[in-house]
């Protein structure tokens, strides 16, 4: 069972977020992931290191998946201004 510790994410626009470093696997068996933006408009990210790049504010959803599980978790991405 995959969870994420943060959810939502929130990045402030000008930074970067990884999100490999948050992942909380149950089961504890060593997975590698893929990772996905429903809109690339709002973020980026590195399909396989899983950076997120902001690109403008707005909230749009980041799929993970786990490459041996074939679990899919979908977490919500909030991108906000730094004020």
């Amino acid at each position: 069972d995959m969870t994420f510790n943060e959810n939502p994410i929130t990045v402030i626009l000008g930074n970067e977020y990884d999100v490999k470093a948050n992942i909380s696997n149950a089961l504890d068996i060593k997975e590698e992931y893929t990772f996905a933006s429903n809109d690339k408009s709002i973020f980026t990210i590195d399909s396989e290191t899983g950076i997120i790049t902001p690109v403008k504010v707005g909230n749009k959803k980041l799929k993970i998946t786990g490459k041996t599980s074939g679990v899919t978790i979908e977490v919500p991405v909030n991108i906000v201004n730094s004020n």
